[in-house]
């Protein structure tokens, strides 16, 4: 897993996503979740970022196997079911090399972070205080659904 302090996140030339690319984001923060489909839509068409306000709602959604995003953006601290819970769920039928998750939290605490690796997040995001850092969580997200796509064309099947 890979943790990301956005003091030191450089910016990247990133292109646009696949235009059928999925990304979902759970965060109980109406804000936050605006905050961060806002700098997506810099690459991805809006109509493929789908929000949930708790992991409920997401485990909900994955059930029926309709829709299966290449990315979820999770925060921890959420109503009816936290991240961790959602994330276990999540790894009982995905992978992470399948299934990418980047934890999106206001925890800096090292136990959450460990808690996350420990329960196969790929990276863990501190949430930033200003919205323009939002830009480069954006483009690390995107960059990140093209690498697992790069990774998963050279599976032979």
């Amino acid at each position: 897993m890979i943790i990301v302090n956005l003091v030191e996140t450089r910016r990247y030339k990133v292109g646009k996503a696949d235009t059928k690319s999925l990304i979902f984001i759970v965060d109980d923060d109406e804000d936050d979740r605006n905050f961060i489909s806002t700098a997506l839509q810099s690459f991805i068409d809006i109509s493929n970022i789908r929000l949930f306000e708790n992991g409920k709602e997401l485990i909900e959604e994955l059930s029926k196997g309709t829709n299966i995003p290449n990315l979820i953006v999770l925060d921890l601290n959420m109503p009816h079911m936290d991240g961790f819970e959602a994330l276990t769920q999540i790894r009982k039928t995905w992978a992470a090399k399948d299934l990418p998750v980047i934890i999106l939290s206001t925890s800096s605490d090292a136990n959450d972070r460990i808690k996350c690796e420990k329960l196969g997040a790929n990276r863990y995001i501190t949430k930033p205080t200003q919205i323009k850092q939002y830009e480069s969580i954006a483009g690390d997200l995107i960059l990140l659904i093209n690498s697992v796509k790069a990774e998963v064309s050279k599976l032979p099947y």
